[in-house]
């Protein structure tokens, strides 16, 4: 089992930022990570910068801090001076580079005024003609190696192909939610139904202090190629189909499709999802892949409920390299919000039974000695609760009370079997109050080690292929490779 205790590590990147900038730090931040780089990323519109704070101290090893300037931060007092006492100078052993990012037309005047600017590397992005040089070059000073995949030299065109749910209309969706509401309890595929829910996510994603998305994905930039690599030396094949569920904003795809790529003649990808909002946002994340890799990359997309997994399981074959094996994915923490022995059930029974060459990758979080509080706390920033919020406010144009009306408990497997199949789980679950009644927004579970590995081994009919943790002690996030025993 591999766990990276000997992976070489290179150092993390913090990013500080005004949230009037999210946009700009967002495409910086999709450019480092698919280029390989962990980066975690704080506006600082929290009083003393605390979650940066909070977030180095909780990395070991080395460290870069970009600190992301504007008209919008640069008169900030965290950007004037509180920085300087509460990150530069505590971490100054840990600091290997920092950077100043000149998002805007700043005078050389107005950065020199920073007392510690002296001590940065000023990268210019200020401009269409500045952007691309000045992102070449934190690329370069942040010291990674380009992964990004070669332009082609002519335009060419790539095809995507896709199956819908049917009898599914917009109405239906509509009239479903609405009762939903009324009922009291909201499926959570309506976190994610429509374009502006789906943009929602994307800013929680990369822009609220809801770390689970973040750390994921840090963890899957940092060991994708490894996961491949001990997935093509196991499958011991050139052809393979990579089928994820939930795909999120298609960061942690373009990961491991980039590196099956380069080991691979021919990869299908089916991108699996309730919404096509969710799947038109991880295309538009791996077009350079598909730009580069026309002959080679085939995209399938299939907007549908998971419940109906098995009704695809066709298509997928017809669609994919004959004889291939399949790597399914979930990738993220969605596991937790479904219930493990349904979910997984339907998994396995995807997966080929008679010579057991499919893969399953699954990404989890662990409790990792977690207080109660401590886990509510991912949940409870403004930005998350005005996406858990969501579906109401589109259906209602109601707002809530943002401090008042929500409520979270944390509810722990042994106590009922509502929530989760794993013994000595912990699900978070998200409430909040409309219409004279609490409606319950979602459920997320976290796991204990040795639980779920027992649960996925002898409940469920796995072996463990290879485990890999993020750096935190104990670790919070698993990407588990299975095959079925």
């Amino acid at each position: 089992m591999n766990n990276n205790a000997g992976a070489v590590v290179p150092p993390t990147l913090f990013m500080t930022y005004s949230d009037h900038d999210e946009f700009q730090v967002y495409q910086i931040v999709l450019t480092l990570r698919k280029q390989g780089l962990e980066v975690f990323h704080y506006p600082f519109d929290i009083p003393g910068g605390s979650n940066i704070c909070e977030g180095m101290k909780a990395r070991p090893g080395s460290k870069m801090l970009a600190i992301a300037l504007s008209p919008h931060s640069i008169a900030d007092d965290w950007i004037k001076g509180e920085i300087q006492e509460k990150v530069l100078e505590p971490f100054k052993d840990s600091l290997t580079k920092v950077f100043l990012l000149n998002l805007s037309v700043l005078s050389g005047d107005a950065l020199s005024s920073l007392p510690y600017a002296g001590d940065c590397e000023v990268i210019d992005l200020s401009s269409g003609e500045q952007y691309e040089t000045g992102v070449t070059t934190l690329i370069r000073s942040a010291g990674l190696p380009s992964t990004a995949p070669a332009v082609p030299r002519e335009l060419g065109y790539y095809e995507i192909s896709g199956v819908f749910q049917p009898a599914r209309p917009a109405t239906t969706l509509f009239a479903d939610l609405k009762r939903q509401i009324q009922e009291g309890n909201i499926d959570q595929k309506y976190l994610y139904w429509d374009v502006r829910a789906a943009l929602r996510w994307q800013r929680i994603a990369v822009l609220s202090n809801y770390m689970t998305s973040q750390m994921s994905m840090n963890l899957l930039v940092r060991t994708a190629g490894d996961i491949v690599e001990e997935i093509c030396n196991d499958a011991k094949c050139n052809r393979v189909s990579f089928v994820n569920f939930g795909v999120g904003t298609g960061v942690k795809d373009y990961h491991i499709l980039l590196h099956l790529l380069a080991r691979n003649k021919r990869v299908a990808y089916f991108a699996y999802d309730e919404s096509f909002p969710m799947i038109q946002l991880t295309v538009a994340n791996i077009e350079e892949l598909m730009s580069a890799n026309p002959e080679s990359l085939g995209v399938h997309y299939i907007v549908d409920d998971f419940d109906n997994v098995k009704k695809h399981v066709g298509y997928m074959t017809e669609m994919g390299p004959p004889g291939a094996p399949k790597i399914i994915g979930f990738l993220g923490g969605s596991l937790g919000n479904f219930k493990e022995q349904r979910i997984i059930g339907e998994v396995r029974d995807m997966m080929v039974a008679k010579d057991k060459k499919d893969y399953l990758l699954l990404g989890v979080e662990y409790i990792a000695q977690r207080d109660n509080a401590t886990l509510i706390l991912n949940y409870s920033d403004r930005r998350m609760k005005e996406f858990l919020f969501g579906p109401i406010q589109d259906v209602t144009g109601d707002e809530p009370d943002w401090e008042r009306d929500f409520r979270y408990e944390v509810v722990a497997s042994s106590s009922y079997s509502g929530y989760s199949d794993v013994e000595n789980s912990k699900t978070v679950v998200g409430k909040a109050k409309y219409g004279g009644k609490e409606i319950e927004l979602f459920c997320s579970t976290k796991y204990e080690r040795h639980g779920l590995e027992h649960f996925l081994t002898e409940q469920m009919g796995f072996r463990v292929i290879a485990l890999f943790v993020d750096q935190d002690v104990p670790p919070r996030y698993g990407k588990y490779i299975l095959k079925l025993a």
